[in-house]
């Protein structure tokens, strides 16, 4: 996670929510999205940065509302510890029928959220986070946890990690959408970063929490842990922190494992505004719920930094970088990333 951003320094721009709205709405005609029908559902993920310790304004909060209005249900990440920017979206959102499960502070004081509209779905009984390491124990009045020794291969070179758990546990929550027989067991993750170099201690650990994730999903689809298990249709998403979607790259490989399955993104842009990056994921563990391709691919990023802003953007003066800066303070450098589901 980076830090809190900031705005540009010298840079006074006062934008009106409503053209803003009205811009952002032009996002799924100009991208050829067709309208959702009845038996269709969007779901989404989105890491609105630093959400929220970089004082947006209300207007702010109220144009990310706007965005996230867009899906029938989204996983948030960054939440940061005080929960009362995010509510705020939330109550922005109430009339239009949404509502939220938020998990307590996990590392880097960020918190994880699904805001989810009650008109489409209904949540079921299984709420909780998946654990890697759940077995603390006692020692001189304190609670100590024991590393695990856990041991892979990515790209045939073998990694060796003393992994103690997931630096932020992945929320679990399951759903059922309204009128249909359609359920699913959302798992929302975000991995911890670390450091890039491949040499790092805190580069294995990103593995190692990717790893595990999808010996897990796999796990659960087994048919010999069909009683085992709550719901074996499982959607793993959330900021995976991949690099790059590249078998090269030892970090989609590890989410690959398994036979899980990334869906292609829409377009070459990545899901931050920043670099192309593949950071945001949405990786299915089995067939089910089925996927509905739009324009030939399984999930389009929304690249709201395209639509909004445009006088900023059309002003000489300022640089693009400036805009960038301005955009990511005010909403956020990662961009959601959605699928359409036939439910």
């Amino acid at each position: 996670m980076a830090g809190a951003f900031t705005p540009p320094k010298g840079l006074d721009y006062n934008y009106t929510l409503n053209t803003e709205r009205r811009n952002f709405s032009e996002f799924f005609a100009e991208r050829a999205i067709p309208n959702k029908r009845a038996n269709e559902l969007d779901l989404a993920t989105w890491n609105i940065a630093n959400l929220d310790v970089q004082g947006r304004s209300d207007k702010d909060l109220k144009l990310i509302a706007h965005i996230l209005s867009s899906f029938d249900i989204t996983a948030v990440q960054e939440i940061k510890e005080d929960p009362r920017p995010f509510l705020k979206v939330v109550s922005y959102l109430r009339p239009k029928k949404f509502d939220f499960v938020l998990t307590d502070v996990a590392g880097a004081q960020e918190r994880l959220g699904i805001i989810y509209r009650t008109d489409r779905l209904e949540q079921r009984q299984l709420a909780g986070e998946l654990d890697y390491n759940p077995n603390g124990r006692i020692v001189k009045g304190k609670y100590v946890i024991s590393p695990k020794k856990q041991s892979f291969s990515v790209n045939r070179k073998k990694y060796s990690v003393d992994f103690y758990n997931f630096n932020r546990n992945p929320q679990l929550t399951s759903w059922k959408v309204k009128g249909r027989k359609c359920t699913f067991v959302l798992a929302s993750a975000h991995i911890y970063f670390g450091k890039e170099s491949q040499k790092s201690a805190q580069f294995r650990n990103r593995l190692a929490e990717v790893f595990y994730l999808a010996t897990w999903a796999a796990e659960q689809r087994k048919a010999k842990n069909e009683d085992k298990v709550f719901d074996q249709n499982l959607i793993l998403l959330g900021d995976m922190n991949i690099p790059t979607k590249s078998e090269n790259d030892p970090v989609w490989r590890a989410l690959r494992r398994r036979g899980l399955k990334p869906t292609r993104y829409s377009t070459k842009a990545g899901t931050t505004i920043q670099e192309f990056t593949a950071y945001d994921q949405i990786v299915f563990a089995g067939a089910s719920p089925e996927v509905i391709k739009i324009n030939n691919r399984d999930s389009t990023v929304v690249d709201f930094d395209n639509f909004i802003f445009r006088d900023l953007w059309d002003d000489e003066t300022v640089s693009v970088e400036d805009f960038k800066a301005f955009t990511r303070y005010a909403v956020s450098d990662h961009r959601p990333l959605f699928v359409r589901l036939r439910v």
